[in-house]
């Protein structure tokens, strides 16, 4: 847990993709290429996403020790009982309102991003990454309406 933590201050984000290494490593040469990552919905590899905010409640709830593990404290792609699908994700062509819209629902910060078509992991959307985008189209429309305004409505 402490390395998943580790990697994301260091690489300052707020939750990372986990994977089955065992799926991941599709052809088994024990060497994970960016190709197998780049394809991981398609083997099944995307084993669940860990956030700060898992940490955090690991933390408040006493469950953090030197051996406790990643997939202890993270979400699951799939729950393990009753094998339903978990992990919500966005399609890559998705407005930002809808990814807004799937977080708030789900109350949480970060959101894979899965072409579920072609089975591609595209990256993680953060709340950050929603408001920044949200501001710029604000920003945008604005300068429209400076522009219509200054220019007498033609």
């Amino acid at each position: 847990m402490d390395d998943a933590v580790r990697k994301m201050y260091a690489m300052d984000v707020g939750a990372l993709v986990v994977m089955d290494f065992q799926k991941l490593d599709v052809d088994k040469s024990k060497k994970i290429r960016l190709e197998e990552l780049y394809y991981s919905p398609k083997s099944n590899a995307v084993a669940g996403i860990v956030s700060e905010r898992d940490y955090l409640r690991a933390v408040a709830t006493n469950k953090v020790t030197d051996l406790t593990t990643v997939r202890e404290i993270m979400t699951p792609a799939v729950d393990e009982i009753t094998g339903k699908r978990q992990l919500i994700s966005v399609e890559p062509y998705c407005s930002v309102l809808a990814a807004m819209q799937a977080m708030t629902i789900g109350h949480f910060r970060h959101i894979p991003v899965i072409d579920s078509e072609l089975q591609t992991l595209e990256g993680i959307v953060s709340l950050g990454d929603v408001a920044k985008a949200l501001i710029a189209e604000q920003d945008d429309e604005i300068d429209v309406l400076e522009d219509y305004i200054t220019s007498g409505g033609k």
